[in-house]
């Protein structure tokens, strides 16, 4: 139980994972964890909440260290739609690339921005998203040169400016779901359920209870994707449903999902 509650708590991102795997009841402490902690800068009453759970060799001045630095941008490949192969294969000319895998969660990696590869118009475009990007971008200047050319003492010669590169969460990979841009801490909850279980139980359900925009969700139906098991995607917030469910249906996800009450949210 105690390694579930650490990973559910997400603030584990920043520290080692290992911990997540240590069997029997959580551990005493001999040390005083409220006046580290506060020592640190973080309340007494909150730090004791996690007495017991953090590792022995847990600092609370790394912690808020880590905290102030931005976060590294990661991407869950999502195998219902792809492979890292194809992901690579289709974002080989953008500006980003996949990095080292994330430690505590198959299939995550961390993305390493790059300087895209300028391509010239004899070479082939990286996939049919950035083709027809490039036709739109094409056709505009086409008409705003046309427009240039009926204006009285518009010059012909124009610049146009540069397509720029295409980003990660902007892509093929990503329209096509084959990929999930999210923070690598929201994996942890899926991560800690997968060490938890070991393997999908026949025919069970995992609920999710907040289930917009789908990051955890979608995950969990991949783990889940050759087992009868399905996730119950519960979302209060109505708002939040039309979201949820287009991250859904990009992911391939939706087969494996069952919703409250049966009845399923309205796309439209």
């Amino acid at each position: 139980m105690g390694k579930a509650c650490a990973a559910a708590l997400g603030i584990y991102a920043l520290a080692d994972l290992s911990f997540l795997r240590l069997p029997g009841p959580p551990r005493a402490r001999s040390w005083p964890l409220g006046r580290r902690a506060e020592a640190s800068g973080v309340p007494a009453s909150y730090a004791e909440q996690f007495a017991g759970v953090l590792p022995d060799d847990f600092s609370w001045e790394e912690f808020v260290e880590a905290s102030k630095r931005p976060l590294r941008p990661c991407v869950r490949v999502n195998l219902l739609k792809g492979t890292v192969q194809s992901v690579e294969r289709l974002g080989s000319h953008h500006a980003w690339r996949l990095s080292e895998a994330v430690s505590w969660f198959p299939d995550a990696y961390w993305i390493q921005q790059v300087e895209a590869t300028a391509l010239t118009e004899a070479q082939e475009l990286p996939s049919a998203w950035a083709r027809i990007a490039s036709a739109k971008v094409t056709s505009r200047s086409a008409t705003a040169s046309s427009s240039r050319a009926r204006i009285p003492g518009a010059s012909s010669a124009s610049s146009t400016k540069p397509t720029q590169p295409i980003g990660w969460g902007r892509d093929a990979a990503f329209f096509s779901g084959q990929v999930y841009v999210q923070e690598a801490s929201s994996l942890l909850p899926v991560a800690a359920l997968m060490d938890a279980f070991g393997a999908p139980k026949k025919d069970m359900r995992l609920l999710d209870m907040a289930a917009a925009p789908g990051g955890k969700t979608t995950a969990l139906c991949a783990w889940l994707a050759n087992s009868s098991a399905a996730v119950v995607a519960n979302e209060p917030n109505v708002a939040r449903c039309k979201v949820l469910v287009e991250n859904l249906l990009r992911t391939g996800s939706m087969p494996k999902v069952r919703w409250p009450n049966s009845a399923k949210p309205s796309t439209g």
